[in-house]
């Protein structure tokens, strides 16, 4: 998603790419520091029609209702008064005498020192990553592919993290598909998710993409555990030579031809937990 920051302190107003499950306290850090500001994100707020938003704010920005293309705009926070600041000290040091934990000067001024030394550290990163890596704010489309598995259309997830291919028992019954599985083929995987059992295998059928067939064997697992319906996984990729070609967004198979993924654009909003048809492009 795009957001329009504007510049409370002058007329000048940047644009920067982010995702909507980026945190509110980070897109401050990234404000400030895409600004060049000295002065400590906290010290700043962000503001919309209808709220302040601080470094405090750790809800992501679809959860604060924050949409593409808004605009905000970047404000010194109100400092307190000296009036104010004396009497929290007062406060802290009266808690600090209650509680038997004093704390000298000089052990504050070097905890000060090394947290500064720190959001330095933490700031160089941040403004060196806005600048020569802004896709670390962004969420990275994944690579689908259009399949026809026993003339059925499937989307497919090409996982070069995943040791085999996968289909989850929902899409072993579209595809009509449910006699093919051998049950004398169960294996236990273990992954992010924890360890599960599939339901058996599906060997040696093909996979149509774009009019190649692509032989295949997958491991069956429950719909409730497997995230996505199909995945390509490296046995896949390696008994058919896969290229995968990343700035192209193509896969080629055996020197037969390349097969483009899905566009970025429409990748993005593909929800593994319940599509698995689209419409073809042409």
């Amino acid at each position: 998603m795009r957001l329009e920051i504007l510049n409370d302190a002058s007329t000048a107003k940047i644009e920067i790419e982010v995702n909507k499950e980026l945190k509110l306290s980070s897109l401050m850090h990234l404000v400030t520091v895409s600004w060049g500001t000295s002065e400590p994100a906290c010290d700043f707020v962000l503001v919309t029609d209808e709220k302040e938003f601080t470094t405090d704010d750790t809800s992501t920005l679809e959860e604060c209702g924050i949409k593409d293309g808004a605009t905000m705009k970047l404000k010194r926070r109100e400092k307190l008064s000296d009036h104010t600041i004396s009497a929290l000290s007062m406060e802290r040091s009266s808690d600090s005498c209650c509680e038997g934990t004093k704390t000298s000067p000089e052990e504050m001024l070097k905890t000060s020192a090394v947290l500064s030394k720190k959001w330095q550290m933490l700031d160089r990163g941040l403004q060196r990553a806005a600048t020569a890596f802004p896709e670390c704010f962004t969420k990275t489309p994944l690579l689908y592919l259009r399949c026809l598995l026993n003339g059925k259309e499937v989307i497919a997830l090409v996982d070069t993290g995943a040791q085999a291919s996968i289909i989850s028992m929902d899409a072993a019954k579209k595809c009509d598909m449910v006699d093919a599985i051998d049950d004398r083929f169960s294996v236990t995987a273990s992954g992010v998710g924890g360890t599960r059992a599939s339901l058996g295998r599906i060997l040696a059928t093909t996979v149509r993409i774009e009019g190649m067939d692509i032989l295949c064997s997958f491991d069956v697992f429950a719909s409730d555990v497997q995230d996505t319906d199909v995945i390509l996984g490296l046995d896949t990729l390696t008994k058919n030579h896969a290229v995968i070609n990343i700035s192209e967004r193509t896969i080629q198979f055996a020197n037969r031809g390349a097969a483009p993924f899905i566009p970025a654009e429409e990748a993005e909003k593909i929800n593994p937990f319940t599509d698995t048809t689209l419409d073809h492009a042409n």
